[in-house]
């Protein structure tokens, strides 16, 4: 969720060719940015301490929409339960087994 922050100094390391796509993704991914444009209507890359510390705010970037934020965190987590699960299941049972 401070993506906003770190997004600019990762990305300056990229091929200049590369840099926007990875910016523009770490903002529409960070779900900070996104709820406070969409589910606050609060302008957040004109915030004060955002637009005085990160470049990116007063560049071309276009700020993230709430749903398809939302969305990607649910594939996400989604994806990261399913897995979580079938490890679980794969993994052999460590605990003695117990016999009245």
């Amino acid at each position: 969720m401070l993506g906003l922050f770190w997004a600019d100094p990762v990305g300056d390391r990229l091929p200049p060719s590369k840099r926007f796509a990875f910016k523009q993704a770490v903002v529409h991914l960070d779900a900070a940015t996104a709820a406070a444009y969409d589910g606050a209507a609060f302008d957040r890359f004109h915030d004060e301490r955002v637009y005085a510390d990160v470049k990116l705010a007063s560049g071309a970037v276009r700020p993230p929409e709430g749903v398809p934020t939302g969305l990607a965190w649910l594939v996400v987590g989604l994806l990261s339960g399913a897995a979580a699960a079938g490890l679980r299941r794969g993994a052999p049972s460590t605990a003695p087994e117990v016999t009245a």
